[in-house]
């Protein structure tokens, strides 16, 4: 829409249907890769959270289950559905495993 309106006030009257065919043809790949990349993103950082919270519940905070976190957090880096972004399952899942301290609500 934005080069539509742009080319109608600069160029002359024929071209303004055109612009936003290019805008779209030139921006899809990278406006969709963005997408992708965001949602592989949360589906990676909810996967770490929800794996620490269940291992520091089930068997607490202790240096053998950062160890066992560590082994099986850096498993879904190679599936191929979280791209580029596996590697944050085994990231969030650190962070949230040591600042939860085996409790998922500090209220508990």
């Amino acid at each position: 829409m934005a080069a539509w309106v742009i080319a109608r006030y600069l160029l002359p009257p024929t071209v303004p249907t055109f612009a936003p065919l290019t805008a779209l043809v030139a921006l899809q790949a990278t406006v969709y890769r963005s997408v992708r990349d965001c949602v592989q993103y949360l589906v990676a950082m909810a996967a770490g959270a929800a794996l620490a919270a269940s291992l520091a519940a089930v068997a607490g905070i202790h240096g053998w289950t950062f160890g066992l976190l560590t082994l099986i957090a850096l498993c879904p880096g190679r599936i191929e559905r979280f791209g580029q972004q596996g590697t944050q399952v085994a990231i969030i899942g650190f962070f949230a495993f040591s600042s939860g301290q085996g409790r998922i609500d500090k209220r508990l």
